[in-house]
């Protein structure tokens, strides 16, 4: 069977694992080798321990960026995906490149992504397939964050 890769870039975790983890059970028991990518695997430890799936940590691009230290205000989805690491080239660079070499390690059939705009970026270049897992509002806004000509928040 395939391999898929599920998980999340951006959020705390315990609601976008929360959403994941049953579709990755399920696929698990239909013989799919499955992987959970996390951005903050020390907070869901718990889960984990309950769980058989292989953990890939996600790098967090925005950790760095000065703007974050200060607790910034977002008005949009656009604002926070600029703040968050989208708006610099060097960040975005940094995590297209590390989502590619994760790819050529796991070699994923699928992925299923909840808030990764990185790996949804970096995916279709090696031609894999991704499926977003979100609610509406935030696929709506994502959508229009990537169809945009232009800067973020602009």
């Amino acid at each position: 069977m395939g391999n898929i890769l599920i998980g999340y870039e951006y959020g705390s975790g315990m609601g976008h694992l929360a959403r994941m983890l049953p579709i990755a059970r399920i696929l698990s028991d239909r013989n799919h080798q499955v992987a959970l990518f996390v951005r903050n695997p020390q907070e869901c430890a718990q889960i984990f321990i309950k769980e058989k799936f292989p953990i890939l940590p996600v790098m967090n691009i925005s950790a760095n960026i000065p703007e974050l230290r200060m607790q910034p205000q977002y008005n949009s989805y656009s604002d926070f995906m600029a703040i968050a690491g989208c708006y610099y080239a060097d960040y975005l660079f940094t995590a297209t490149l590390s989502w590619k070499t994760v790819f050529d390690l796991y070699k994923p059939d699928l992925i299923i992504c909840d808030h990764s705009p990185n790996c949804c970026l970096a995916a279709p270049d090696g031609g894999l397939a991704y499926i977003i897992l979100h609610r509406f509002w935030d696929v709506f806004v994502g959508t229009l964050f990537f169809n945009r000509r232009g800067l973020p928040g602009v």
